[in-house]
């Protein structure tokens, strides 16, 4: 039996109690079950709407009809259209998210993967569903007073926070800016993080990203595709310019 944890501790510590970047950390990352033995990828993350208006990530999106899709409809159409039979084609695996025990460089699990993939069926009165990957090809209209920030921005990442009063992790601000989702590499978080050339070019490029935090003045508009920021919402730089330089 292989076992593919690593031996050394992730880029943070205390899922799902530290705060996590869905993109930096879960997307694309290897599914890891209790015995060290492969499950897939994280192709996309299942995003719901609780109540009160938060996005709750509540499930790990695995499979070709998880991962097609985010290059594009007819990427996806076209591979459906090969097993047009199969109904199931079209949904793709899921893997609750209370079932995340930690997450370092792969992300654990706390079962067996033997039959833990299933669809996802929605039943009368379900929650509204996302996909983190719509979420990341919104563009984000900043108030004027986000400087040079306002212009072209999208969402980059998400950054999950542990629920008040409630079990799991919700999103509780967006990454926006230019670039492309991942863009950052983590170095937003830390001066000391990687190389220091690396990083002060990655910063310096991130210069004017935000960190949108999600509440008042913050609305997702699934239909349009944009996520509209009103003054006086809570934004701020992401970098801070003052750590850089050479230890």
């Amino acid at each position: 039996m292989h076992d593919f944890r690593p031996d050394h501790p992730g880029p943070i510590d205390g899922w799902p109690d530290a705060g996590f970047d869905a993109v930096l950390h879960l997307l694309d990352r290897q599914i890891v079950d209790s015995n060290g033995q492969l499950v897939g990828k994280v192709d996309d993350i299942e995003l719901v709407e609780d109540p009160d208006g938060r996005l709750v990530p509540t499930a790990l999106l695995v499979g070709m009809a998880a991962l097609l899709p985010r290059f594009g409809a007819h990427a996806f159409r076209s591979w459906a259209r090969l097993a047009p039979a199969f109904a199931e084609r079209y949904q793709p695996g899921v893997v609750e998210i209370d079932l995340v025990d930690d997450v370092t460089s792969g992300v654990h699990l706390s079962v067996e993967r033997d039959g833990l993939l299933r669809s996802r069926i929605d039943e009368v009165g379900h929650p509204v569903r996302h996909r983190l990957s719509t979420l990341l090809a919104m563009r984000v209209d900043l108030p004027p007073d986000a400087g040079a920030a306002s212009h072209h921005a999208r969402v980059l990442d998400v950054r999950l926070r542990s629920r008040a009063g409630a079990s799991g992790v919700q999103v509780g601000a967006l990454l926006v800016g230019r670039g492309r989702p991942g863009s950052m590499l983590g170095y937003e978080r830390s001066p000391e993080r990687g190389p220091w050339l690396i990083a002060s070019v990655v910063r310096w490029l991130h210069r004017h990203s935000r960190l949108v935090e999600v509440g008042d003045g913050v609305e997702v508009d699934w239909d349009a595709g944009v996520v509209r920021v009103a003054a006086g919402a809570a934004v701020r730089p992401v970098v801070d310019r003052s750590a850089d330089g050479p230890a």
